[in-house]
């Protein structure tokens, strides 16, 4: 790094004449000043910016009120049904909404980096075996815990049907 620039007596901290000179002079060799090396005109800082859109609004969507007590047994039945299956389809696909723009957001940074290639390739392995490992946790979950939840609602669901159509052939709603 080069020195930095003389002080005045009483002034503190002098600009330079020329401050393209002083940035050149002053700039870590590894680092870039152009405009293009902005945080804000690179690929993967729209991709992590646009991610922090989307995943929320993703995580909102699904929400549903949970169901009124004061309904029927087969109406609150569904309904749970229904908030079990958005929310199997949601930890279902979030390799596509939550993890490959955060992944390549992050990988996209350290490409550019100014960092040694090998270190960059060790950097989005681990990054893609890290988000592996949680679409994998995400899957067990639901099939750990969420499927078995809606297939003994359906059987409930069925029972109720079964029953209703044998005391007198009328049809729960």
């Amino acid at each position: 790094l080069a020195p930095l620039p003389p002080r005045r007596p009483g002034w503190g901290w002098r600009p330079p004449s020329s401050w393209p000179e002083y940035n050149r002079a002053h700039t870590h060799s590894r680092c870039c000043t152009s405009s293009k090396d902005r945080v804000t005109g690179r690929p993967e800082a729209a991709i992590v910016a646009l991610a922090c859109v989307v995943i929320p609004v993703r995580l909102r969507l699904p929400r549903r009120r949970l169901p009124d007590p004061g309904l029927p047994l087969a109406q609150s039945l569904r309904a749970e049904l229904d908030r079990i299956r958005a929310q199997e389809g949601l930890l279902g696909s979030v390799a596509w909404w939550y993890l490959a723009p955060l992944g390549a957001g992050v990988i996209l940074f350290m490409a550019g980096a100014p960092v040694a290639p090998l270190f960059k390739v060790g950097y989005a392995a681990v990054v893609v075996l890290f988000f592996g490992w949680l679409l994998r946790l995400n899957l067990e979950a639901v099939r750990r815990d969420l499927r078995p939840v809606a297939h003994e609602l359906e059987g409930w669901l069925a029972d109720l049907d079964e029953a209703s159509i044998a005391e007198g052939g009328v049809d729960v709603p």
